[in-house]
């Protein structure tokens, strides 16, 4: 018996046999799952590059199919998936901050953290103490100026930052 053959014989038994090969399968991962899980852990550690660009093609493949499964996943799991959130942002509020001054103003919790000691916790205009700093920046250029205080970086915001109309309001 030749290789082709071979190949051929061992299909017709899978045929014959698939709904026993499924069920043994089957018990096996149950029987393994956290064997399993490692080793599917372990390989996406060692392929991660090769994972991320065969999960792209699969979801771009699939992406009406993804939305679906995702959407029943979420409508079924909601209020697990919402406590979960919860604890995570209460659990994360530092991080979160980081990325959010990242974001919004290319600053680290660093940079901030320091800026806030500079000025002793205290407003850059009022000098008062802050409870909850606002960084202070230009909206045109993006650059950070200080921290201040809510009232003083709102009158600002409200006065459009614009030095004839604060003059306006000095002489009034």
């Amino acid at each position: 018996m030749n290789l082709e053959q071979k190949k051929e014989q061992k299909r017709q038994w899978y045929i014959k046999n698939k709904d026993e090969v499924k069920i043994t399968q089957a018990k096996y991962r149950l029987e393994n799952i956290e064997k399993i899980k490692e080793q599917k852990r372990k390989w996406y550690i060692e392929n991660k590059d090769e994972a991320k660009i065969s999960n792209a093609k699969y979801y771009l493949k699939n992406k009406d199919k993804v939305k679906v499964v995702k959407k029943e996943y979420y409508l079924k799991n909601k209020e697990h998936i919402l406590a979960n959130k919860k604890i995570w942002v209460l659990n994360n509020k530092d991080r979160i901050r980081e990325y959010q001054l990242k974001r919004d103003y290319n600053l680290t919790l660093d940079q901030y953290n320091k800026m806030l000691s500079d000025q002793n916790g205290c407003c850059k205009i009022c000098d008062t103490k802050m409870t909850k700093p606002h960084v202070d920046h230009c909206h045109t250029t993006g650059k950070v100026r200080a921290l201040l205080c809510i009232n003083c970086n709102s009158s600002l915001g409200q006065l459009k930052e614009d030095t004839k109309i604060m003059q306006k309001l000095i002489e009034y």
